[in-house]
Formats: structure tokens, sequence, C-alpha cells
């Protein structure tokens, strides 16, 4: 039951109808909350790769980038491939959403970490990392590539929650609809945003340049709060696939 089954099956709900739906709205923010983190990482990512190592980045050159960029592909296809549908035979979609949304803090606080390890395995005569940190440094890299694909993954999750809780064709077209437009303007302002702070990061030294790990680590746990409501409220993913 629920406000879902409200509409006829050939009436196409307005706006105002869909968020009035606790589901759906809570659906709505997290999917502008998850693409937000999701473009966020993508531009900060290169930004920190990019920055030299005493101004806590990781001097990475373009083809060292585009290799971690590279890896990170690969990750996402395993995960996708392999991992994805075992989670979603044996976990609620709604927790299985939940826990991807938990990874962006994780992403975000983790990020500055790397830059500790640069730091401390510079050899000074060679201007280049000694072979162990190097090693350390390329882990936590897979690390924070391989967790932010478990982040990523909540996208496919999303859509799967919103035909789970919708209940017919045009409710879920037009739900999907406003879940395209928040990640779209998520998509708009996410990047510009994020690679602003990181600039003003640098320039004022806040928070010893990593005000912007601060912010997004926070901007991640409101996420995390706000996307509580959707494992109670939502239907099974389960039940809904069986029938």
């Amino acid at each position: 039951g629920g406000a879902q089954d409200s509409f006829v099956d050939d009436q196409e709900p307005s706006l105002r109808e869909l968020i009035s739906i606790p589901i759906i709205r809570a659906l709505m923010i997290s999917a502008f909350a998850l693409h937000f983190s999701g473009s966020a990482f993508d531009v900060l990512f290169v930004l920190f790769c990019y920055t030299p190592i005493h101004m806590r980045g990781l001097a990475f050159s373009p083809s060292t980038i585009d290799l971690a960029l590279s890896t990170s592909g690969l990750v996402s296809s395993v995960i996708q491939i392999f991992i994805v549908p075992i989670i979603l035979n044996r976990i609620e979609a709604s927790k299985a959403y939940n826990m991807c949304m938990a990874t962006w803090p994780i992403v975000f606080a983790t990020m500055p970490a790397l830059n500790v390890i640069a730091r401390h395995g510079l050899v000074e005569e060679t201007g280049k990392l000694d072979l162990w940190s190097n090693a350390m440094l390329w882990t936590g890299i897979l690390f924070v590539l391989a967790v932010s694909k478990i982040g990523f993954m909540a996208y496919s999750l999303n859509l799967i929650l919103t035909k789970a809780n919708t209940s017919n064709p045009v409710v879920f077209a037009v739900s999907n609809g406003v879940m395209s437009c928040a990640m779209s303007l998520a998509h708009i302002t996410s990047p510009a945003l994020a690679s602003s702070v990181f600039a003003l990061s640098e320039e004022y030294h806040l928070l010893g340049v990593y005000f912007w790990s601060l912010m997004m680590v926070c901007f991640g746990l409101l996420a995390c709060i706000l996307g509580r409501d959707i494992s109670p409220l939502s239907r099974s993913s389960l039940t809904h696939r069986e029938n």
C-alpha cells in the first residue's frame, strides 16, 4: 500500500504529488547527494593527484593519472559484473544502497592520508618516492578507487529502488525523470563548487589545505543521515523482483 498506489494507471502524477510520497522524496534528495559526491570525487581526485607533494597532493604526471583512472575503470567492471549481482540477490537494495552511500565519507577522509605517505617516502635527491612508500601509495590509491566504485554502485541501486517503489510504468517514468533532474542539478553545481573549495583550501591553507576533504566528509555524512529513511520506507526489492 501507500501513496504511490493512489495514482490511476494512466494518470501522470504532478511533481507535487510525487514529492508528497516519502520514499520518492527521500530517493530524490539522496540522488542529488549521491551525484554531488560522485561528481566532486571525479574532479577532486584529478586535482589532488596533479598537485605537488609539498602542496599536499601527489605530483602525478597526466599519464600516471590516466593509469590510475584506467585501473579504476577495470575495478568498476569487476564490481559490476561479479559483485553487484551477488549483493542484490542476498541483500535488500535499500540496505545495499545505504551501504554504498556510507562509502563516500571514507573515500574523502582517506585521500589526505595518501599525501602523508608520499611526503614521508619522498627521497630529496631523486625527487621520487622510495620503493616501499610507492607500493604503499598505490595500495592506498587502489583502496580509494575501489571504495569509490562501491559508492558509484548506488547509481544503479537508486534506479532499482525507484522502480520497486512505483506502482506503474507512468509513475516510474515521471519519478525517474525527477531523479534525473536532481542528478543533473548536482552534476552542474558539484564540479565548480568542489574545484573552487579545493583552490581556496590551497590558497588560504585552510585546515592544512585539507578543508576540501573535511567539507566532502561532512557532506557525505549528511547524505547518509538524509538517506536513513530509505530503508524503512522502501518496499522489498527482493519481493518486488520475485513478483
